[in-house]
């Protein structure tokens, strides 16, 4: 699963995880939205942004200044997904 050694499997994991949306689903991705591995990182924002709880935009808006553009973008289509127009800039 999420604790995989490979971190696409992973990210596979967590993309399927968003795309099932079953109860408990964020609340699954949140603590591995840390994961050492961009890919996986990326995966989770997008997920969270299928899953449009409200509880994963604190980490949208803070991913919005990630290191890396595939996490800026996820977080800015998560965002957009949540509809936290607020996260966005002017």
């Amino acid at each position: 699963g999420l604790t995989h050694t490979d971190p696409t499997v992973r990210a596979w994991v967590a993309g399927r995880i968003a795309r099932r949306g079953l109860v408990g689903a964020q609340e699954a991705l949140l603590p591995h939205a840390d994961d050492p591995a961009v890919p996986v990182r990326v995966a989770i924002l997008r997920g969270l942004g299928t899953l449009r709880g409200a509880a994963a935009a604190p980490l949208l808006r803070r991913r919005l200044t990630a290191e890396t553009v595939d996490e800026r973008v996820a977080a800015i289509r998560a965002s957009g997904d949540l509809g936290d127009t607020a996260a966005l800039p002017d």
